[in-house]
């Protein structure tokens, strides 16, 4: 969001008042649907955040449910499938997390922490443009190292700072003609690399290449029937629903509050009725 809020105040600045029109258009479009999905899902504008809370709709989740869930992906992007983390210390957690990295990720990250040099040699050489953008690229890093750190929640901006970082290398090293080269050629192997090494997956039976665009039927889970105000499936073992028929659902629902059907039709939703 910053580095798109950064690209569009630099169009402005430059008086091409057409294109930053045209440019604020395209990230409004693109925008507003997640907003859109967030609000009829959640009740809130960006989910789970509460620091946004404008709508009181009846299907909103609990204030509670949401800290849990900021807990949840906090913790699990430290150390999957524990809660111990969200009490241990930096120290303590930090190496654990470092050996769950592959080889790809560990690049990513200590490229990511140079930009910290990148502004700094920027700043020397009154490039307000790199520095400015190596910043926002730093900040990202450390607000993401230190609320969820799982690398999925920031490739958007981890190849981009990888690709400054390879930038300035070749400007010391004074192979400026391979700058855009080098910045395509970037985007262009890490795309490859997460089509190769995160790809869809596979077949059990058989390797086919064709799964990497279509995706391998995904199973139905063993399951429990779980009888509230309505009955909805409940996952054994913690195992995802998959293609598991709906509600479903991979915890029972929290005693916090009570969830109804708005009618006996599926499909018109749930609401929310908190406990008296």
């Amino acid at each position: 969001i910053l580095i798109g809020l950064l690209s569009i105040i630099l169009l402005y600045q430059y008086k091409n008042v057409l294109l930053f029109y045209k440019s604020s258009l395209i990230a409004l479009l693109i925008i507003t649907p997640y907003l859109v999905r967030n609000y009829y899902l959640s009740g809130y504008m960006v989910f789970p955040f509460d620091g946004i809370d404008i709508f009181s709709p009846d299907w909103k989740v609990p204030i509670e449910s949401v800290t849990f869930e900021i807990g949840v992906i906090k913790a699990w992007a430290r150390i999957p499938g524990t809660l111990k983390s969200l009490n241990m210390p930096i120290t303590e957690w930090f190496g654990i997390w470092l050996n769950h990295q592959d080889l790809i990720n560990k690049t990513l990250i200590f490229s990511n922490l140079l930009m910290l040099f990148v502004v700094a040699y920027n700043l020397l050489k009154r490039n307000r443009k790199i520095s400015l953008l190596s910043t926002i690229i730093f900040v990202n890093f450390f607000f993401w190292f230190f609320t969820a750190p799982d690398t999925r929640f920031a490739y958007g901006f981890l190849f981009i700072g990888f690709a400054l970082v390879i930038r300035e290398l070749l400007h010391i090293l004074q192979f400026k003609a391979l700058f855009p080269k080098v910045i395509f050629l970037t985007i262009g192997v890490s795309i490859c690399c997460i089509l190769y090494f995160y790809r869809v997956p596979l077949s059990p039976n058989s390797q086919n290449i064709s799964n990497v665009l279509i995706p391998y039927s995904y199973p139905k889970p063993e399951v429990k029937n779980i009888a509230i105000d309505f009955n909805y499936f409940k996952t054994i073992n913690g195992s995802r629903c998959f293609n598991q028929d709906l509600p479903c659902n991979t915890r029972v629902t929290s005693r916090n509050y009570n969830l109804f059907l708005r009618s006996e039709n599926i499909a018109s939703g749930f609401r929310v009725a908190k406990k008296q």
